[in-house]
């Protein structure tokens, strides 16, 4: 089980939670001046903030099952003041690093602050955690100023683990600096892929196909953009939504099912559904987003949103809801996951929903163990591992039965 923590990585052990290893020290806490006696209580409070709810870059990572990759030193996500020091604007570069999962160790490092001992690929800021598909590693990186699409396979030199550049696509070219925009440094981007297509969101606005076979542009759309961002091709730019919601959605994953790609811009104030091979709308209409704040997953052809309070399910199809009402199941204590028949929600309460996805009534509610805080909820084989604010818990976690879809009925 790997957790992020406000220093770095720990894996823990998933029978017991004994800890197998950390990983290196985050040196964001050295750039707010953190020091062993302690720190100014806002300053701490603001990183916090940031780090704990706000971060999607360093917040999450990827694995291929053999190798934890993640973003590290990438410092903070918007410039917090330090009393007593000059302005330190946010770092324009981040760290991409490979651990191995069986014995902690760190396997390569790219990127960093350039310099005379600097690492390869040096001045790269990683925008979030690689895809590993076919042996090489997909991220998403800004490099003088620029979004990009790197590609990375390992190194075969046969001295030491690393990787090298193997091919790379320009994506978009901001108009506001990476050191200004506390989105684009936060949100985690990451390429999905599905029939051939890589699509990759750019945090601007843009969001492109490549196919991969051919390493060719398939598509580029753009969709409520923050600011002027401009593409480096030409692309149709429909009108902004001038009503867009800044909060909006609470991450940029993009979701591919059955030859569609879900997108939901952070910044965003509805959900956008595109053809995967074409890039054009699959709806008449994107729909509202509501009280949206990430989409679970997809089961059935029925994309499955859940909110501040409720959880809804939208058809593939057409964008139309699939069931009657929304279900009513209050303030979610943090994300969930898709079981077969139901969407499981951890509440606010201490509980966790079970919302049928047949017809999407409520069909339990179960208490939370005792002295277990509930957070974002992943499944690991029998149990369910919950990760809140202050802990990590494991534990066993069983399904009611599954009503018949009407098709059964």
């Amino acid at each position: 089980v790997a957790v992020r923590t406000f220093a770095g990585i720990d894996v823990l052990d998933a029978e017991d939670g004994s800890l197998s290893f950390q990983t290196m020290y985050d040196s964001a806490f050295d750039d707010l001046g953190f020091t062993a006696a302690g720190a100014n209580d806002n300053v701490l409070a603001s990183y916090v903030l940031q780090r704990g709810w706000w971060d999607g870059n360093q917040g999450t990572f990827s694995s291929d099952g053999e190798l934890l990759y993640a973003v590290e030193d990438a410092g903070s996500s918007a410039a917090i003041p330090v009393p007593g020091r000059p302005f330190q604007p946010p770092r324009k570069s981040s760290r991409l690093a490979a651990y191995d999962l069986e014995t902690g160790r760190l396997q390569w490092q790219v990127g960093g602050e350039p310099g005379d001992f600097a690492a390869p690929m040096a001045g790269t800021y990683f925008l979030g955690a690689p895809l590993p598909l076919g042996g090489q590693l997909f991220c998403l990186a800004e490099v003088k100023n620029e979004v990009r699409l790197l590609v990375l396979e390992p190194r075969s030199d046969g001295v030491r683990p690393g990787v090298e550049e193997a091919w790379s696509q320009p994506l978009a070219a901001p108009n506001v600096d990476l050191a200004r925009d506390a989105v684009r440094r936060s949100t985690g981007l990451a390429v999905s892929y599905g029939d051939g297509i890589l699509v990759c969101p750019t945090g601007v606005g843009v969001y492109v196909g490549i196919d991969l076979a051919a390493r060719t542009l398939a598509w580029a759309r753009k969709f409520e953009p923050k600011g002027n961002a401009r593409p480096p091709f030409p692309l149709p730019v429909p009108n902004p939504n001038p009503n867009a919601n800044r909060a909006g959605w609470r991450d940029d994953v993009v979701l591919v099912d059955g030859g569609r790609a879900l997108l939901t811009p952070r910044y965003g104030n509805v959900l956008h559904c595109i053809d995967l091979r074409t890039g054009k709308d699959a709806w008449e209409k994107p729909v509202p987003r509501e009280d949206g704040l990430v989409v679970l997953g997809v089961s059935d052809g029925v994309a499955v949103v859940s909110g501040s309070a409720k959880v809804r399910g939208v058809r593939l199809e057409d964008g139309q809801p699939s069931w009657k009402e929304a279900a009513e199941v209050g303030a979610p204590a943090g994300r969930g996951f898709l079981v077969e028949g139901f969407a499981v929600v951890p509440l606010a309460t201490n509980e966790i929903a079970f919302v049928s996805l047949a017809d999407g009534t409520v069909a339990s509610r179960v208490e939370g163990p005792e002295g277990v805080e509930l957070g974002n909820l992943v499944p690991a084989g029998d149990h369910v591992v919950s990760q809140s604010a202050t802990q990590v818990a494991s534990f066993p976690l069983e399904t009611p039965a599954a009503e018949p879809t009407p098709a059964e009925r």
